[in-house]
């Protein structure tokens, strides 16, 4: 799947419910592979991960292991 993801820094998967993901490699003599996975859920929020496997990506998003980055609402309260 070839996609551009991103567009000025700002992720293009903007509709509800969908999700995005690119391969691409790390490393030179031993390349490792990662996917780079953009969901952005039914109310409008984006997760964004990179895992080695497509699964993993998947699965940290459903489970909600993923942080969700400080705003600047919760760092002013800090």
């Amino acid at each position: 799947m070839a996609t551009r993801m991103t567009a000025n820094g700002v992720s293009t998967t903007t509709t509800p419910g969908t999700e995005q993901y690119e391969v691409f490699y790390i490393g030179y003599r031993h390349r490792s592979k990662r996917y780079q996975y953009d969901y952005r859920h039914t109310d409008g929020e984006l997760f964004s991960c990179v895992a080695p496997t497509l699964t993993e990506c998947r699965r940290n998003v459903m489970s909600g292991s993923i942080r969700k980055p400080p705003t600047t609402e919760n760092i002013a309260k800090s």
